[in-house]
């Protein structure tokens, strides 16, 4: 889902009481510029961001300054992605689990290494790379449940606490030790 489409329906007793649903020909781009909402948070950059007369800006004046002191401040950074597995398909196909976090980092290194040396394609990206680099703690982006664990935990405490889910879970509630590879397990 990106910023223009539209809204999804739910019915009204799934969402918790600090969700309120919009209408379903409104988008949260409009609610934007009508000034009904203060800002947007969604997976792509509304396309007027890039414009030279930009109508939109980021919400803190310097994003990756405070993206980077958070990291360091919490110990991780936020996912991007999450994959998940239906439980039929984890615990028919084990193996699936056990192997999905190596081949995702060996996929993110081979198009970080083709990203790196084609670098010269985009402005600036070479210098990104090098603040990437200087910034955030080696292995940041690992795969997997063990190095995501306290991102994972922290992202359940949020859920609670937002009302977005009802009772309190862990790691290992979502992420069966029988379904990891051995040197991920969670041992308690």
């Amino acid at each position: 889902m990106n910023a223009g489409d539209p809204a999804p329906s739910a019915p009204p007793d799934d969402r918790p009481p600090s969700v309120t649903a919009i209408g379903p020909n409104e988008n949260l781009l409009h609610l934007l510029y009508r000034g009904e909402i203060d800002a947007l948070f969604a997976p792509f950059a509304p396309a007027a961001l890039y414009l030279p007369e930009a109508p939109l800006r980021t919400l803190l004046p310097d994003p990756v300054a405070a993206e980077a002191d958070w990291a360091m401040r919490k110990g991780f950074v936020p996912g991007l992605h999450v994959i998940a597995l239906r439980r039929e398909v984890a615990e028919a196909r084990p193996e699936i689990a056990q192997f999905l976090p190596d081949l995702l980092d060996s996929a993110r290194a081979a198009w970080r290494g083709r990203r790196r040396r084609y670098a010269e394609t985009t402005p600036w990206i070479s210098q990104a790379f090098l603040e990437e680099t200087r910034r955030l703690p080696e292995g940041w982006d690992r795969s997997g449940v063990e190095p995501n664990r306290s991102m994972t935990a922290e992202f359940l405490r949020l859920l609670l606490e937002q009302d977005l889910i009802r009772n309190p879970l862990t790691p290992e509630d979502l992420f069966p030790a029988h379904l990891l590879p051995c040197r991920t397990r969670i041992d308690a």
